[in-house]
């Protein structure tokens, strides 16, 4: 098998989760290249976060008093920096980074800094590796020759430090070039580092209104064909999208239900897959994504039928009896 290596970026916006131990396929090639990091959001794609943001200071401003808690939509300006006071991320110029407080988008460290702010209050939080991207895992470590791996763009040399990022969602950063191989190291960039972090609330979106918007967004991902046959296969159950429609249209509280909802392990079980695969991702947003699957199983299923008729219909040999 194939894999694609995109070059990229690692922020805050990347996803913490990552496999436990680096997968290498047998050939690389990179397929593109890329100096911004993952969305928060990658299911569906969100608005403009810049055009959002625009709109929701204009609320935020109507209550400043309005404290940060878990489940709250939140938009933050940061500086992240390292014990020795080097800056590893920070977004002062560019729009605010946008997340749900306790969905496991951020690092556990970022996320529990922003509770119990206000808008335009900062706080300055110290996060240890077990709160941030983990211990360094001698596991994630893999020595691949140099034959198998992509050739940088054009003006770009394979370098120690460049961080490459797997069709299968993983990160590899080139730890070490030898005469013959190259040592990539799946480990994320910032693992078993203390990370420091100057955090700004700078707004929080209107709960009605984020409510809304994440029922939305929910009843997209429910209604999308392609992701039912997926839970179905993660989950064993072939009504868990019914499950959980009915969950969220029969509680009152819809803001709990829907807590409740994404942070089951099989909802993050099965948005993880889809968000680990590129492929996934692109099948998502393709309408007929789900025909082309169903096709190609039926024409399967019809090949190895048609196989076993085939050789039901082989003659039997015949023996003439001795008169």
């Amino acid at each position: 098998m194939r894999a694609h290596v995109f070059i990229c970026m690692c922020g805050l916006g990347a996803s913490a989760a990552f496999s436990p131990a680096l997968t290498l396929p047998p050939s690389l090639r990179i397929r593109a290249t890329s100096l911004q990091s993952r969305a928060p959001y990658s299911l569906p794609q969100r608005a403009s976060r810049a055009a959002r943001a625009n709109q929701l200071r204009i609320s935020a401003k109507a209550d400043t008093d309005l404290v940060v808690e878990d489940g709250d939509v939140v938009g933050v300006y940061y500086k992240g920096t390292l014990d020795d006071g080097s800056v590893f991320d920070e977004n002062p110029g560019g729009p605010p980074l946008e997340f749900e407080v306790g969905s496991g988008r951020v690092i556990a460290g970022f996320d529990e800094a922003v509770l119990g702010l206000k808008v335009n209050e900062s706080r300055t939080v110290r996060c240890e590796p077990e709160n941030a991207y983990g211990e360094i895992d001698p596991l994630n470590l893999a020595e691949v020759p140099k034959e198998q791996m992509p050739t940088p763009p054009e003006g770009m040399g394979l370098q120690v430090g460049m961080v490459l990022q797997l069709t299968t969602g993983q990160i590899a950063v080139v730890k070490e070039i030898k005469n013959d191989s190259v040592v990539l190291d799946g480990n994320h960039p910032l693992a078993g580092k203390t990370l420091n972090f100057e955090v700004t609330v700078n707004y929080v979106v209107e709960r009605t209104q984020m409510v809304a918007d994440k029922m939305k967004e929910l009843n997209t991902i429910l209604s999308n064909p392609l992701f039912g046959l997926l839970a179905q296969e993660v989950t064993s159950d072939d009504k868990y999208v019914e499950k959980v429609r009915e969950k969220l249209d029969k509680s009152e509280d819809k803001r709990s239900a829907i807590r409740e909802v994404v942070r089951q392990e099989d909802w993050k079980a099965i948005t993880t897959a889809i968000m680990t695969n590129p492929q996934l991702q692109q099948m998502m947003q393709d309408p007929e994504a789900l025909e082309k699957i169903m096709n190609g199983k039926k024409q399967a299923e019809e090949m190895s039928a048609a196989q076993a008729s085939a050789s039901s219909k082989v003659p039997e040999a015949e023996f003439e009896t001795d008169a």
